[in-house]
């Protein structure tokens, strides 16, 4: 079964968070912790928006492919910014108002009152969160899942950080559990969103080579255009829209558009269903298929029946149109100079490759 890194990498940007959120927070707290008082809502607000900006757009950027041009990733921080500022403050406040005493949460099934009370709130965090993360990629499933995700490894993430200011007490208890809160809030949301995905693509070569794709949409854009679902940058062989996957009867169909070099397993397509572990390329990057969930009925309807003949009855092109397109990927050396050899299919990469360009098994 293939596993993703994508969960690990929320989990490192939400530790990465907590971090600033406690280095950005921590004056906000030993001020009201010299003057002997009780914050108030204002105050509480001001906490919150900094705990969720700060995790949250950690969070956010975590996913963002390296490479990517600056004024993408200035224009994606300032969209998050809402939704991370909401989290936190509702996440925060209610939180806080219901570990109060005199809510007398705190009193209830044996001292876990105080426990439950940040479960809660930070639930309502993680939840808000991850509801804003799948909005932002226009997914209603993404945005479910990720939002089940957050509230699942906020309500994790309450207990733990009751946990620790237990057992450990000043800045030290609030930097160990803001840290925690914020890499179980990203790990939760990375597993369940892509756990829950129909399909994942994973590009096996080129700059953006590692970086993973989440499918959970109807219809899912390829190209080098910074609004595309599938981003692919630097590749001058990648046009704006260079093609979609279109999710047709439990099966994704890919569709080339007019114009654009796109291929299947190295045979020249202009419209196929793909199965797992297909190696699709675009331009002059290629990216492997995974199926999360089985897409395929095992008794597929008569009307998927014939969307699927019919795709495969769609007007190939010709040989010498066939040679034009693939021309580009010939190789120009002799192979015994393509460095590390597949363990899984025996097909010769370059050194620097760390997954095949075959099969898209890890080397």
């Amino acid at each position: 079964m293939y596993v993703s890194v994508r969960p690990l990498w929320r989990a490192l940007g939400g530790a990465l968070g907590g971090f600033a959120a406690w280095a950005f927070s921590e004056w906000l707290v030993r001020a009201y912790e010299r003057a002997s008082y009780e914050p108030t809502i204002g105050e509480l607000f001001a906490l919150g928006l900094i705990w969720g900006i700060c995790i949250g757009l950690a969070i956010r950027l975590s996913d963002t492919p390296r490479l990517i041009p600056l004024r993408s990733i200035a224009v994606g921080a300032l969209l998050s910014i809402p939704w991370c500022g909401i989290a936190g403050t509702a996440g925060v406040v209610v939180g806080q108002l219901l570990y109060e005493p005199q809510t007398h949460i705190s009193g209830l099934l044996g001292g876990m009152g105080g426990a439950l009370a940040r479960s809660f709130g930070w639930g309502i965090f993680g939840s808000i969160l991850g509801l804003g993360l799948g909005l932002m990629r226009g997914s209603i499933k993404g945005a479910t899942n990720a939002a089940i995700g957050g509230a699942l490894g906020g309500m994790l993430g309450g207990f733990a950080f009751e946990a620790l200011s237990g057992a450990m007490s000043g800045a030290l208890a609030r930097l160990f559990s803001l840290v925690v809160v914020g890499s179980l809030i990203g790990l939760c949301i990375g597993y369940v969103e892509t756990v829950f995905s129909r399909a994942l693509l994973k590009v096996i070569n080129g700059k953006l080579e590692g970086k993973e794709f989440i499918l959970d949409k109807p219809l899912i854009t390829v190209g080098c255009k910074e609004s595309c679902d599938v981003a692919i940058y630097y590749d001058k062989a990648v046009q704006p829209l260079h093609a979609t996957l279109r999710w047709v009867d439990g099966y994704y169909l890919l569709e080339s558009q007019h114009g654009a070099r796109t291929l299947v397993n190295g045979i020249p397509v202009l419209r196929q269903p793909v199965k797992n572990s297909d190696i699709i390329t675009v331009g002059n990057t290629k990216l492997v298929y995974r199926i999360r969930q089985q897409l395929v009925p095992t008794h597929c309807s008569d009307s998927g029946a014939k969307r699927i003949a019919s795709a495969h009855k769609q007007p190939q092109p010709t040989a010498v149109e066939a040679f034009k397109i693939a021309a580009p990927r010939l190789h120009r050396f002799p192979e015994s100079m393509i460095g590390r050899r597949c363990t899984k299919c025996g097909h010769r990469n370059r050194y620097t490759a760390k997954f095949c360009g075959h099969c898209g098994h890890e080397l």
